[in-house]
């Protein structure tokens, strides 16, 4: 008789468990964001300014090194396939703001890339850490969006 009101007290105690450890359903991006630190090594997926005028990361020619995006607690820089762009940044939330800052010169034979990015870089106002392995930077006010993977 007590093994029957065991088994609904256990299977109770296990799906309140699972529920607390559950993701987030139902919270914002911002409230699922608020805990995750930007800070780390990224390798750039994708930049995009709208769904036809984009570049991904694999189509470019890497041969200067690896095409990243690096965050410290109150700085970024992106390095493209030849140039860095980089200035500070401050974030709440789920939102982000990258301010102006300089970039390097250097000639190079496909700039299509940094010129996307210094495009799309002002734009970005909202990060989302999608999972372990995906993070966009995206805009509230348009399609604009820079895909990042953390370099383990």
């Amino acid at each position: 008789m007590k093994l029957k009101a065991i088994i609904p007290a256990a299977f109770a105690i296990v799906l309140m468990s699972a529920a607390c450890t559950a993701n987030k359903a139902g919270t914002t991006a911002e409230e699922n964001n608020a805990g995750a630190s930007l800070a780390g090594t990224y390798d750039i997926v994708t930049v995009a300014l709208n769904d036809t005028a984009l570049v991904n990361a694999v189509d470019i020619d890497d041969a200067y090194g690896p095409i990243r995006m690096v965050f410290t607690d109150t700085t970024y820089s992106a390095k493209t396939n030849c140039n860095t762009i980089f200035g500070e940044y401050t974030r709440t939330g789920g939102k982000v703001t990258l301010k102006d800052g300089g970039m390097t010169r250097m000639a190079c034979p496909d700039v299509t890339m940094e010129q996307l990015m210094v495009t799309v870089l002002p734009q970005i106002t909202d990060v989302e850490f999608v999972s372990d392995t995906l993070v966009n930077l995206t805009s509230a006010n348009s399609p604009a969006r820079i895909t990042l993977r953390p370099v383990k």
